[in-house]
């Protein structure tokens, strides 16, 4: 028999109402064993070092500083498998085809694995300097390693077997890249851009490019012009020839000058991208020089970029994060790769969003019904103690240590409303189409209407008194449950905040209480 045939909407009271509520209360309990490995979720402890995606754009393989190599599913980010390469840290990632890459580490070590079982299939130690830089060369048809003490050698993937080798230039290399036509390009600590060809196996040439290392260096269009960055602060661009040796086409400095720690290229070569020491990514256009955009991207000092293609770009930095762009709309990050070392401190869930906060005052927002891409809702400078997803509207309310409550959309991620709900930290949320209810660590809760989504039209204050708990609302029949530590569920009138009906038999704190959400107003959880 449905509700409004037992009473008159018109002539039944609110204590009637939570009668017929408390009546048919219900606890779900279920549970499916289920066995399984556990693969840790984690980025890297200190940042990651270096990254590269699969020739078939299914993984992004990253190195980091912890000594581990972490395969990841692309886009989603979840890691699949993680490869432990103590104790050398890996600086440079080169695939040799779709399940196997070749590594360069800190301790002169190469190894070939495969990612898909995680295996070591080879490995071999070519020096005691480290390996900064390994790259594949067509027409050698070998993979060429560089690093610190004038390392240069080429070597057989299958077998590491060693073709060429030389530790007769006095230079460190930080950076390498090979074209089509043997020209293979050196970037060194002094700033100096060698040549050298490695059909010949010669050094052809060399310019002082910069005042400071070469941060980052890429052949253009297979080889027709080079483009490099330095920490100096500039990128300059080079065409070379046989005849007139290394040729300027242009010299950039973006504004304001900084250092510059990385350089990718898209694969057309028609757009640059290096990033500086204050966490910008800088746009450049590869055949005028001229800057075409720039946007913050990290809270750490950036250690790279890559190109999945001419308008997705992936970031990686010495913090615990790793972004997707989309170039046409930099904003937010297109997605945000599941990497953090701090605790996940509050966590709430719908249909369509999960929401969760980190300990550092982060707050994120994954789309359910988007593969999950993940972005930035909010950063606080004070701890999140309390959330609460309005999942039907698009918005999350967040409790701060302060007293401080934020409302933001999630739609357009930001913040649509703020407000000091007293001096102690807020314990609970709960938030509606119109209502916003928050408990504090004073005893007290506070009943706000909404009159918009981002204004408070009126704030009511319980006289209950009491160390609340958890919140929820029933907004088709107008009625606010609240469970407290003693273990007593209140049931309140939100238009003057009194007690209406009390629920009581709980041993210990009633931590959640939820109303079953079909708009019946029959039964609740807690």
């Amino acid at each position: 028999m449905k509700f409004r045939k037992l009473y008159e909407e018109k002539e039944m009271t609110l204590a009637q109402r939570v009668l017929i509520l408390t009546f048919v209360l219900f606890l779900h309990r279920t549970g499916i064993p289920q066995s399984y490995e556990v693969i840790p979720q984690t980025s890297h402890v200190n940042g990651t070092k270096t990254a590269v995606i699969s020739p078939d754009g299914n993984y992004l393989v990253t190195s980091g500083f912890d000594c581990l190599i972490k395969i990841r599913r692309y886009p989603s980010g979840e890691v699949l498998g993680q490869i432990k390469t103590a104790p050398g840290i890996v600086n440079s990632i080169v695939f040799i085809s779709d399940s196997k890459i070749v590594t360069g580490d800190s301790k002169g070590n190469l190894a070939v694995y495969d990612i898909l079982t995680t295996e070591k299939i080879i490995a071999r130690n070519i020096s005691f300097q480290q390996i900064n830089s390994v790259v594949y060369d067509r027409s050698s048809r070998l993979y060429w390693c560089a690093g610190f003490g004038g390392l240069l050698a080429a070597i057989e993937p299958d077998s590491l077997k060693t073709h060429f080798f030389s530790r007769g230039l006095a230079a460190d290399i930080n950076v390498a890249d090979a074209g089509n036509n043997g020209d293979l390009y050196l970037g060194s600590t002094s700033g100096v851009v060698y040549l050298f060809n490695t059909i010949n196996s010669v050094f052809v040439d060399s310019i002082g490019a910069f005042s400071s290392d070469v941060s980052g260096i890429k052949i253009l269009n297979g080889g027709e012009r080079i483009i490099a960055s330095s920490y100096s602060g500039e990128v300059k661009c080079y065409n070379y020839s046989n005849n007139n040796g290394f040729g300027r086409i242009f010299s950039t400095r973006p504004e304001p000058s900084n250092i510059l720690t990385s350089l990718s290229v898209s694969p057309s070569s028609k757009t640059a991208v290096v990033t500086s020491f204050d966490n910008m990514i800088i746009l450049i256009d590869s055949e005028t020089g001229k800057v075409t955009g720039s946007f913050p991207a990290h809270e750490y000092m950036i250690a790279g970029t890559l190109f999945k293609n001419e308008k997705e770009l992936v970031s990686f930095s010495f913090g615990h994060r790793s972004f997707i762009w989309d170039l046409d709309d930099v904003k937010s990050p297109k997605y945000t790769l599941n990497g953090n070392n701090s605790s996940v401190m509050r966590i709430a869930t719908g249909k369509h969003w999960l929401i969760f906060a980190e300990e550092d005052g982060s707050v994120f927002a994954s789309d359910l019904k988007n593969g999950l891409k993940t972005f930035s809702v909010l950063r606080s400078l004070s701890a999140v103690t309390a959330i609460s997803l309005d999942d039907r509207n698009d918005r999350v309310a967040v409790g701060l240590a302060d007293g401080n409550v934020l409302i933001a959309d999630l739609k357009v991620p930001g913040v649509v409303y703020q407000e000091k709900f007293g001096s102690k930290e807020i314990i609970a949320l709960a938030l509606s189409d119109k209502k916003l209810v928050v408990a504090g660590n004073d005893r007290v809760l506070r009943i706000a209407s909404l009159s918009a989504p981002s204004g408070v039209s009126s704030v009511v204050e319980s006289p209950l008194k009491s160390r609340f708990k958890s919140i929820a609302i029933e907004q088709n029949y107008d009625i606010v449950a609240a469970g407290t530590n003693e273990g007593v569920i209140y049931f309140i009138d939100p238009v003057n905040g009194n007690k209406v009906s009390t629920l009581s038999g709980h041993s210990m704190a009633v931590n959640s209480v939820a109303f079953d959400g079909s708009g019946s107003g029959r039964s609740m959880k807690f």
